[in-house]
């Protein structure tokens, strides 16, 4: 007898990198937006061991960043916590962490990788970035506050783009995002407007202003049991 084949389309992947010191709604709520915009079956969050980019003295330790974001995603369906970086030895460098995903993926996973405006416009100073840019769409994430943001971010990330990092790169309206006939989307995505920064959210712990606004409840009660940012 004939085993029944499995006919459902390959699993859409995203992943977001980051410090996650700390973890906020405003990460989840973009995530979530991405995951239903793209048709993505997961976004896994991945805090990064050691952020070659990343000049902050003190970063709270791996493991509570972790934590909290398990704690995070636990009543989010569609997201997901990724421990990849932290088990790997060295700087965190995210087309390293691209082949492990895709090379521990089913056969024919889309893979898209999610990233802020301002980290993008280092791209061009990250490890193999034209290696990135063969092997995973890109979602660049125009958070901000004015109605006219994606338009001014799109202007500028045109700009680098072609200055720095292709210039076969051609903005398609459509579809709102950069294309080219050799290497993956630069997808632009205007993702939800919440003015949350990681920053200030730790410059207002170490004052002790409460932070329950923007941080899940479970993360903000962590971050007071474990008295973290002090």
């Amino acid at each position: 007898m004939d085993t029944p084949r499995d006919h459902s389309p390959p699993p859409r992947l995203g992943m977001l990198g980051g410090t996650f010191d700390p973890v906020h709604r405003g990460h989840l709520e973009t995530a979530d937006a991405v995951r239903r915009r793209f048709g993505l079956d997961e976004v896994r969050l991945i805090p990064s061991a050691q952020p070659p980019h990343k000049r902050r003295p003190t970063i709270t330790a791996p493991r509570h960043r972790l934590a909290m974001v398990r704690l995070a995603v636990a009543d989010r369906p569609g997201l997901a916590a990724s421990d990849i970086e932290l088990r790997r030895e060295g700087p965190s460098y995210t087309v390293d962490t691209v082949a492990q995903v895709k090379a521990a993926s089913p056969p024919g996973t889309r893979l898209f990788f999610l990233l802020g405006t301002d980290a993008f416009l280092e791209f061009d100073t990250w490890k193999s970035y034209n290696t990135l840019l063969h092997e995973v769409p890109l979602v660049v994430l125009a958070r901000g506050g004015a109605p006219d943001d994606l338009a001014r971010r799109k202007d500028e990330l045109t700009a680098f783009i072609r200055g720095r990092i292709d210039d076969g790169y051609r903005w398609r309206p459509a579809v709102a995002a950069f294309v080219h006939p050799r290497r993956r989307p630069i997808h632009l995505f205007d993702g939800p407007r919440l003015p949350i920064a990681a920053t200030d959210i730790r410059r207002r712990l170490r004052r002790g202003d409460p932070c329950r606004e923007v941080l899940p409840a479970a993360v903000a009660d962590y971050i007071q049991r474990e008295r973290l940012n002090r």
